[in-house]
């Protein structure tokens, strides 16, 4: 090719000389040849794969007022011409050796860019053990170019460290004129390893606090580690309030890969104080009418508990029949965690009913015994009975009946009252009284009761009416004479109307 430039250029050359003319008559020649026709700067891109293209151009022509004696390029046409900026120069000398230049550019730009080849495909990898990173390695790609690469870097390394996530790895090429390219691709890296807990509490028990259906409860957090970062929460916190019962705290670790570990204890409350329950006053009450007992009411005590739902059981209920005497109510109240407290009142049952004494004797008139002022006196002894048959122990109640006098007893002229008592084993006392009354005959008709009818009394009666206390000489008797002065009685009150009257044959009333 340079020998054909070179050719080319002489043929320039000798065409020139031979355009000219020498005049011998020419005088000195000052004048530069004049260069026509110089092409304008030339601009090209390369061709694809070569780092240039042919150029070509109409060859400009050279004059001078002598000859020509030289015209000539430092470069030809169609001729291969490199990337960048070549000037082309044309020079004209004529005989004289005076001498022209001029210049054109070929400007031929690289517009082709470098190629990379051979990149890796993304790479997944987990993370080194304990360690928040993993070494990746890979093939390195090449570069080429039409013209030559300048350079080919990459923004990370076969055998570097990455950390946890995805990281871009490029690759540039830059040829020598400045063109670059770029090539990717991405290294995930996955944490696959869990975070650890250390220090987790051992289970806890503890007691309600006072009063309270729960407690407070504090203890050491455990602490979380990981080969990244983690983050430790949990379900509940030292120093919160735990209800009885149990309850289990976890605590959860987690990183920002979404590895969890969790870990766990239980609280356990117990409650072991028993429910309240209001004391009661105790209860008197009387027995029921015809009754050894009486039904007591009452409304239940209130019952408090630190935990609710207590049950409230009394041993006997309100509303039932009690008998007489003293009787303990014991009410249990019992919390939903099987704590129980007792409360006792006492019901009293007092018996104010008296008891019944039945068939009592009617009174009683009797002559005196033979020979003497008095007389022994028998009858069928009454009956009593009561509202309470047994004692508190269950034992039969023994009712005393007791008389005075009894049967049997001696009684002495006149009227006696004979008084029955009956006491129930409470002290409760009823009494209930008949007369006897006993007369004395005149055994010698002599009409005075005296001492020949062995009465020591002669102004003893035959008649004793203690209705009428005004007809009565002695007192307890009662005498009615009859009128004529000489001492004779006669009956008195034979009406038994209670008074010594004229009907009874007294003249007076009363008469003494």
């Amino acid at each position: 090719m340079r020998l054909l430039n070179a050719f080319a250029g002489l043929s320039l050359l000798l065409a020139s000389a031979a355009t000219s003319t020498v005049s011998a008559q020419c005088p000195p020649d000052t004048e530069a040849p004049v260069i026509t026709n110089m092409p304008d700067d030339i601009t090209g891109t390369a061709d694809a794969g070569l780092c240039g293209t042919t150029v070509s151009w109409d060859l400009p022509t050279a004059t001078d007022n002598c000859e020509v004696a030289y015209f000539h390029a430092d470069q030809v046409p169609n001729d291969f011409y490199a990337v960048g900026i070549t000037t082309v120069t044309y020079t004209a000398m004529d005989a004289e050796g005076n001498i022209s230049a001029n210049s054109f550019t070929i400007t031929i730009t690289d517009d082709e860019d470098p190629s990379i080849s051979d990149m890796p495909a993304d790479i997944s990898v987990n993370n080194d053990s304990g360690d928040c990173s993993a070494v990746v390695t890979w093939d390195a790609p090449s570069s080429d170019d039409n013209c030559g690469i300048g350079s080919f870097t990459s923004n990370h390394d076969s055998g570097d460290s990455f950390p946890v996530g995805t990281t871009t790895v490029t690759y540039t090429a830059t040829d020598v004129n400045g063109s670059s390219v770029t090539a990717s691709f991405d290294i995930t890296v996955t944490d696959n390893e869990d975070p650890t807990i250390a220090g987790t509490p051992a289970n806890i028990t503890q007691t309600a606090d006072n009063g309270d259906c729960a407690a407070l409860v504090t203890w050491t957090p455990p602490t979380s580690a990981d080969n990244c970062s983690t983050t430790l929460t949990s379900t509940h916190n030292p120093g919160d309030s735990f209800n009885v019962g149990s309850t289990t705290v976890t605590y959860t670790s987690t990183d920002a890969s979404s590895n969890v570990a969790t870990s766990s204890f239980t609280v356990t409350v117990t409650d072991n104080e028993g429910p309240v329950i209001a004391q009661m006053t105790g209860i008197s009450a009387t027995n029921d009418a015809d009754n050894c007992s009486a039904v007591v009411t009452w409304t239940d005590p209130a019952v408090t508990d630190n935990c609710a739902n207590s049950t409230l059981t009394p041993d006997i209920a309100s509303g039932t029949a009690f008998d007489v005497g003293v009787t303990a109510v014991t009410y249990t109240a019992t919390d939903i965690h099987g704590n129980s407290s007792t409360m006792s009142f006492n019901v009293t049952v007092t018996d104010t009913q008296d008891p019944v004494i039945s068939d009592m004797p009617g009174d009683i008139i009797q002559a005196a015994d033979a020979g003497v002022c008095s007389a022994i006196v028998n009858w069928t002894e009454p009956t009593a009975a009561d509202n309470c048959t047994t004692d508190a122990l269950g034992n039969p109640a023994n009712i005393t009946l007791s008389s005075s006098p009894a049967s049997g007893s001696s009684f002495d002229l006149g009227t006696t009252t004979v008084t029955y008592t009956a006491i129930d084993i409470y002290g409760n006392t009823t009494t209930s009284t008949f007369t006897v009354t006993i007369n004395n005959s005149d055994s010698d008709s002599d009409g005075i009761c005296d001492n020949a009818d062995n009465c020591s009394d002669t102004n003893a009666c035959n008649y004793a009416d203690p209705a009428n206390a005004a007809c009565e000489t002695p007192v307890g008797c009662d005498t009615c004479s009859d009128g004529t002065g000489t001492g004779h009685v006669v009956d008195n009150d034979a009406d038994d109307d209670g008074t010594c009257d004229s009907a009874d044959g007294c003249p007076n009333d009363p008469a003494k």
